[in-house]
């Protein structure tokens, strides 16, 4: 492994050969996989994104604050969370898969009703938490404890403020006409379902 030279809550950044570093997670706090940073001399391309918005947000921060130079493209080596669920702050960059990895991500990773998502998630750290409480072996106990630390972090990234600039939409004690109040107020409350973005 190369010569570390940053760490962070999520991770610890490598040094591995002049303008490739390696982002190497920390167990339990989010980033849970590993990614790479090359520097293609006028931007970055970045190879996967981490387990959450929040660790793939730092690994941004960090290599752009290491190289001086912005992200231009983002690879997804396959469509698990932990290589991919820290896509969206790579928005603006270009994301390259395979055609199978892209779709598979649609199919598998979008949420499309946000309450049943947290619900289910809850459901799952149950269960991991029962199966931790009755294993014996000290190597599959730790696997599970790992496991649900990281899925915890998942669980937490998936609750984002939601802030709506809304013009003259929205004004204190006056109703500005809406052709349809009741969907515009479930928008409001389940964006996900709307493909809306708060951030």
């Amino acid at each position: 492994m190369g010569r570390e030279i940053i760490e962070t809550n999520y991770f610890t950044f490598h040094n591995l050969c002049d303008g490739i570093y390696a982002a190497i997670a920390k167990p339990g706090q989010g980033a849970w996989s590993k990614a790479g940073i090359i520097d293609l001399g006028e931007e970055l391309l970045v190879f996967d994104s981490l387990n959450t918005p929040s660790a793939g947000e730092e690994l941004r921060r960090q290599a752009e604050s290491l190289t001086g130079k912005k992200i231009k493209y983002l690879i997804n080596s396959h469509y698990h969370g932990d290589h991919v669920f820290g896509n969206q702050v790579f928005s603006d960059a270009t994301i390259i898969s395979t055609y199978v990895t892209e779709k598979l991500c649609k199919e598998k990773n979008k949420i499309e009703d946000y309450e049943k998502e947290k619900l289910d998630m809850n459901h799952y750290l149950l269960q991991l938490k029962s199966k931790i409480d009755s294993t014996e072996d000290i190597i599959i106990k730790t696997s599970l404890i790992n496991q649900y630390q990281e899925m915890s972090k998942v669980l937490d990234d998936l609750s984002k403020e939601k802030i709506a600039f809304m013009g003259d939409l929205v004004t204190k004690d006056l109703h500005v006409p809406i052709y349809d109040p009741e969907e515009f107020m479930n928008i409001l409350k389940h964006p996900y379902q709307y493909n809306c973005s708060w951030s």
